[in-house]
């Protein structure tokens, strides 16, 4: 299942995108540049190499 390689175990949701946004939209956001974010609930982080049990604990 999709949310089972996720950490936070949950598919996102528009509101999950729209925060990122909101936050770099906002003042105080004021000092970040370049940044790369991934709204992706942490799994960029997973590694394919390791079972999936193993990671999400």
């Amino acid at each position: 299942m999709l949310t089972s390689r996720t950490p936070l175990g949950r598919m996102g949701t528009t509101a999950d995108v729209g925060n990122a946004v909101v936050l770099f939209c906002s003042e105080g956001a004021g000092w970040i540049t370049g940044p790369v974010v991934y709204v992706d609930g942490g799994a960029s982080l997973m590694d394919t190499l390791f079972p999936l049990d193993i990671q999400c604990g």
